[in-house]
């Protein structure tokens, strides 16, 4: 096998031409592309020397190992096994955290919150005496990133909130006449 490539016009999911590594011993086939890349339906370019076949043909699903067998004239085989991977994110930012009137009946006005990536924070002030045991944040993280816990929020208690993929962040909470009450979940 001289050259194993997914090729942009071959694959229209694909921006840009992936070039796999062929190696002879131990017979493998290696591809690494970028995140967010579907790669159940993708049909590779190769490139063989002399009067040999290549099984499969076509389009495959490279979601796990697909092996290919390399015919000679003779009618001799070789088997290569093709293991592509995606990228992942690492991408680990809350990009707005927001408690929202509508989705919070202690609240008259949005409550907008002031996110520290530097030191992993998230803080907000509400006015005085409001009920801060049931409060609905609106998350938006990083592309491929999820937050946990979601939905209404105890916010008296001091815990952390994850969001996967980064570090945790430690929100807080202030009154506009009490001092912090602490990190939330």
């Amino acid at each position: 096998m001289i050259s194993f490539v997914f090729a942009t016009y071959n694959n229209t999911g694909l921006s840009e031409d992936v070039t796999a590594t062929i190696e002879e011993d131990p017979k493998t086939i290696t591809a690494t592309f970028p995140i967010e890349t579907n790669v159940t339906a993708l049909i590779p370019t190769i490139e063989v020397s002399g009067s040999v076949t290549v099984s499969p043909s076509g389009s495959q699903d490279f979601s796990s190992a697909v092996t290919y067998t390399v015919t000679a004239e003779d009618e001799s085989t070789v088997a290569y096994t093709a293991n592509i991977t995606v990228e992942t994110s690492d991408e680990k930012q809350v990009l707005s955290f927001v408690f929202g009137a509508t989705d919070n009946d202690a609240l008259s006005n949005d409550i907008t919150t002031t996110i520290n990536e530097a030191d992993k924070s998230i803080s907000a002030s509400v006015p005085y005496g409001t009920a801060i045991t049931s409060l609905t944040p609106t998350i938006e993280v990083s592309a491929l990133a999820t937050v946990s816990p979601t939905g209404s929020q105890d916010l008296s208690s001091w815990n952390t909130a994850n969001v996967t993929f980064c570090e945790d962040f430690s929100p807080f909470l202030t009154t506009d006449q009490l001092p912090a009450l602490g990190c939330f979940e």
